[in-house]
């Protein structure tokens, strides 16, 4: 039983660490985010980004700018979503 109990806890801890939401830095975009962000916003500034790695789904990324809006990428770095 003890086993077994010391199995479930390993199992639980490493499926909640695969996923969820992990501050990178803006050199870790893939590089068509940052040429669409530098072509679109030529005046906004990268505030944060954060890599989204979902277990068993798409790795996405999303960008806040200095300017307001969020925008989210999917892992070859094309556009997907704009919040203001």
């Amino acid at each position: 039983m003890t086993m077994l109990f010391v199995l479930a806890v390993c199992f639980t801890m490493l499926f909640s660490s695969c996923g969820g939401d992990k501050v990178i830095t803006e050199d870790q975009l893939p590089e068509t985010a940052k040429t669409y962000i530098q072509q679109k916003y030529p005046n906004a500034s990268i505030l944060i980004v954060k890599q989204d790695a979902e277990m068993l789904e798409r790795t996405e990324y999303e960008v806040t700018l200095d300017n307001g809006l969020e925008l989210k990428f999917n892992k070859e770095g094309m556009l997907v979503d704009v919040d203001n």
